[in-house]
């Protein structure tokens, strides 16, 4: 049985996106919602296409969580904006 289901803690130590993405939801459904928590320290960008900021993620602020639903992508990439880095914590689940 196929699990449409992920977690991981990914280490954010860069601060540039890398050429190949920190997650990758591999699922054949279109419909996928996910959760990042940044469990670090200053603040993170993320992207959807390894290029382009889509936002950023500050410790102890209302935006160290982000929830998304419903998205149509399937990967993510992180790189410290201020700080030192840390730990960002994705779950991801298809419908």
């Amino acid at each position: 049985m196929a699990d449409y289901n992920t977690f991981e803690r990914i280490t954010v130590d860069g601060y540039a996106f890398s050429t190949d993405p920190n997650v990758i939801f591999d699922y054949r459904h279109s419909n996928l919602s996910f959760s990042m928590v940044w469990e670090g320290t200053g603040v993170i960008q993320y992207s959807f296409n390894g290029s382009t900021v889509h936002g950023d993620m500050t410790s102890g602020a209302a935006t160290a969580a982000m929830f998304f639903d419903d998205r149509p992508i399937g990967k993510i990439w992180f790189r410290i904006s201020t700080g030192v880095g840390g730990t960002v914590r994705v779950e991801g689940w298809a419908k």
